[in-house]
This record gives C-alpha cells, structure tokens and sequence, in this order.
C-alpha cells in the first residue's frame, strides 16, 4: 500500500521589492558648510505654499546622493517622523543626513517643535549610524536659518 504524497500548506507571504528612480540629479553638489546647504534646499523648495519637509542624504564626503519630500504639511505646521527620514536615507546608503523645512510665512524663527523634531532626528541617527548634519529653515531669496549655527542642535 502506497500513501499519497502530501502537499506542502502553502504560505501566501507577501514579497516587496522597492526602486528608487532619480528625478533630477545634484551628484555634484558638495555640502561643507549651512550656507552650501541653504542653496541646495532653498531651490529644492522655492514656490511651496505650505510647509515641506526635506531630507538630502549625504555620502561619506558630503557629496548629495539624493533628496527627498518626506511630508508636504500646512501653512504653518509639517512634521516628518524619523521613520520616514530614515527609510529615504537607507535606501540612497546615506552616511549622513541634511533636514530642512520652508516657513510660507517668511519667519525664519525656528519654533519649540522645529527644534524638538531635529533633536528627535540626530538621536535616531545616532543610533542607526546615519549622522544629522544640520537642520535647516528655509525662506525666500536664500534666507535661511541653522539649528547647529544658532546652537540648538
């Protein structure tokens, strides 16, 4: 007597598998000091109406690998998780990373949240080795102001 062969339980798992697809490239640019960075992210988000947050990741010799919107928010609010900032920076293998967000308004003053959001950034980098260069807020006409130059990060 033979027994009849039995067929595995099948496992319906899901597989993803995720591309990045340049847009416009910034390979070139190098990133030494918030001024260099202010140019990069006050084009990048000149005309916006409401606030957007950005992440540019940064090779090991801050040379731009990439940018990317991580939260297009309200006229006066955006608030990007570490979550969102991160996964962008691991699939460019980003050594380091550059925040920025526009202020419609033209106030430059960073506020308690802009401040405690960029705290929140550099202690997850630190601990996913992915370290947060500055973070910046962006006006018009290249104004800017730098947590790291004013001291708050």
């Amino acid at each position: 007597m033979f027994a009849e062969p039995i067929d595995p339980p099948r496992l319906d798992v899901p597989v993803f598998s995720v591309r990045l697809v340049r847009e416009r490239s910034h390979e070139t640019t190098v990133v030494r000091t918030p001024a260099d960075a202010a140019r990069l992210c006050c084009e990048m988000l000149d005309g916006y109406d409401r606030e957007v947050f950005l992440a540019v990741a940064l090779s090991t010799a801050t040379r731009v690998i990439g940018a990317h919107v991580c939260h297009v928010g309200t006229v006066d609010a955006s608030v990007a998780s570490p979550r969102e900032v991160f996964r962008f920076c691991f699939l460019c293998n980003a050594r380091s990373v550059l925040v920025a967000h526009n202020h419609p308004s033209g106030n430059l003053e960073p506020s308690r949240a802009d401040v405690a959001v960029s705290k929140q950034l550099r202690a997850a980098g630190e601990a996913v080795g992915v370290g947060l260069v500055d973070s910046l807020v962006v006006g018009y006409d290249g104004r800017y102001t730098s947590l790291v130059e004013r001291g708050l990060l």
